[in-house]
């Protein structure tokens, strides 16, 4: 507990903290240095694991590499309070929030600034893993794992426009089996949340002016849930993009998401692919080569049922609201179920109606 006007150095935990209220608290003016934790920090008395108070400025960064506890949050900057640099969680870092089970911890809780970035390589597993009222000026990266039984991150009250990027690993929300929400972005800003990699398993909750982009040339996976109210729905890289599933050729739970548009850009060249459960609802068009040059290709999961034409349920969608464009270059392909299509008695023709409506 650091009470002062101004103090340089840095605070290294390489032991068990156990504190009958918060684990560490800055709480002053200044603080010049680095806050690093390899051991364990824990709050037992319904409080928090490491504080940045009201009025202080952490002049560095934060880094977890061992276990932060509380029983609200892991972290927390209180609504006046600043970091300079980023919030770090290591890839041996675990970040507990709402040990205590009354609902409404986080793992990591902004309601002041960080001019960097959250970063997280490790685990962060509270009943909503990342919330910010205030601001993350240099974005939310995960590579790891965040699980949240209300939300993964919910950035429905940040003051800013906020960039979350997924490159590689895990943000879900679920509770006790039942799909929740992964993104909420709902607070009238610019967000942008870029799927780079990993899986997102969970509903996002997207507002006016906010984009959900296929970026990267790595494999992301949006398992299962609903995408509301997402303005650009777009690619803009040469990845591998999963609607719907785990994997290609993984018989999914399917996606549901509602946009304004969906455009390939800068002539990427992705591979996006539909579950047989997934359907992509457009206020606007549908345009594969928006920039031109762009050689995208859309593969369908298809089913075989027991009539010539196939019922909606075999197979995925997209339903352009205005005039679309596949461009010169574009490719449509399937993926055949082998279950279905090896059942004695199929079918030798199925037709597959609507499967992109609206395109000129």
């Amino acid at each position: 507990d650091w009470k002062g006007t101004n103090f340089t150095g840095d605070i290294v935990n390489d032991g068990v903290i156990v504190a009958s209220s918060i684990g560490i608290l800055l709480t002053g003016t200044t603080f010049t240095g680095n806050v690093t934790n390899n051991g364990r920090v824990s709050a037992v008395a319904n409080d928090t694991a490491l504080v940045i108070d009201n009025g202080t400025t952490l002049t560095g960064s934060v880094t977890n590499t061992g276990t932060l506890n509380g029983q609200v949050d892991g972290i927390a900057v209180n609504a006046t309070g600043t970091i300079t640099g980023d919030i770090v969680n290591t890839t041996t870092g675990t970040i507990v929030g709402d040990s205590d089970g009354n609902a409404t911890g986080s793992g990591i809780r902004i309601s002041g600034l960080v001019q960097g970035s959250i970063i997280n390589d490790g685990l962060i597993d509270p009943v909503n893993g990342i919330i910010v009222t205030g601001s993350v000026d240099g974005g939310i990266f995960n590579s790891g794992t965040i699980l949240g039984k209300s939300a993964g991150i919910d950035i429905s009250g940040a003051t800013t426009d906020q960039t979350i990027t997924l490159t590689d690993g895990l943000i879900q929300g679920r509770n006790t089996g039942v799909i929740t929400t992964a993104l909420d972005m709902v607070n009238g800003n610019t967000d942008t949340f870029s799927a780079e990699g990993g899986i997102l398993d969970g509903d996002v909750l997207a507002d006016t002016f906010d984009a959900f982009l296929l970026n990267g040339d790595g494999t992301f996976a949006y398992r299962r849930g609903t995408a509301s109210g997402v303005d650009h729905f777009d690619a803009n890289g040469n990845g591998t993009f999963v609607l719907g599933s785990d994997a290609e050729a993984v018989d999914g739970e399917g996606v549901t998401i509602g946009a304004d548009h969906m455009y390939v850009l800068n002539g990427t060249s992705p591979l996006i692919y539909l579950d047989d459960d997934t359907t992509i609802t457009l206020v606007n068009d549908l345009d594969l080569d928006f920039d031109t040059g762009s050689a995208a290709t859309l593969e369908f999961f298809l089913k075989a049922g027991a009539t010539t034409t196939a019922p909606a349920a075999d197979y995925g969608s997209i339903i352009s609201g205005a005039v679309g464009n596949l461009g010169t270059t574009a490719n449509l392909t399937v993926f055949l179920d082998p279950v279905t299509f090896a059942v004695p008695g199929s079918l030798s023709t199925y037709v597959y109606e609507s499967v992109i409506t609206n395109i000129g």
